[in-house]
Parts: structure tokens; sequence; C-alpha cells
């Protein structure tokens, strides 16, 4: 039971990140760059190779936009080990702590 909100922040985050990733790797790439490279769509994926490390350039923009989305991806992975252990640590001493009161009202009702 402690879990189940660390499961649903899991599935709501993997929802969100990637388009806010995309968001925020795009809005710093100018649309002249963007109309110049033909499709914004192919644009964010080379980014994404770049980052990986599959594709490599020359291209100071593409750089700092890999660049850029290494951070954010590093940040997001940060940020959601720390809200989902924060959440199922939180969850588990809201269980010990109702199971407690549980045990507690079961063995005072005994004597």
């Amino acid at each position: 039971m402690a879990a189940i909100p660390a499961l649903v922040l899991l599935l709501l985050w993997q929802a969100v990140e990637p388009n806010l990733i995309h968001s925020l790797v795009m809005a710093q790439i100018s649309d002249t760059y963007v109309t110049q490279f033909g499709n914004a769509d192919l644009l964010y994926s080379q980014i994404g190779n770049i980052a990986r490390g599959i594709t490599q350039t020359d291209d100071a923009v593409l750089l700092a936009a890999a660049d850029h989305y290494q951070t954010l991806n590093h940040l997001g992975t940060t940020l959601r080990f720390t809200a989902m252990t924060a959440l199922a640590l939180a969850g588990l001493a809201f269980g010990w702590r109702s199971l407690r009161l549980r045990l507690r009202a079961a063995i005072g009702s005994k004597t």
C-alpha cells in the first residue's frame, strides 16, 4: 500500500517529463534555426542522438541544445528518484502509524 502513491507519481512523471524536456530544449533554439533545419521533430531527434553520443557534430547550437537536453534528463532522474523515495517513505510512515494505532487498540481491548 505504501508504494501506490509513488507508482502513481512515476506514471504521471513518465507522461509529463518527455514533453516538458522537449519544450524546454526546443525553446532555446531560434525559430530561424528550426526553419533552416527543416523539421522540428527531426531536429529534436538529432539533439537527442548527439546527447546520447550516437551522432557527432561541430554545430554550436546543436551542442548547446544537447548539453541542455542531458542536464534536464539528469535533473529529471534525480528529482523523480527523490520525490518517489520521499513519497514511499511518507506512505510507509503513515501505514506504520496506522498499524501501530490498530495494534494498540487491539491489545488494549484484550486486557
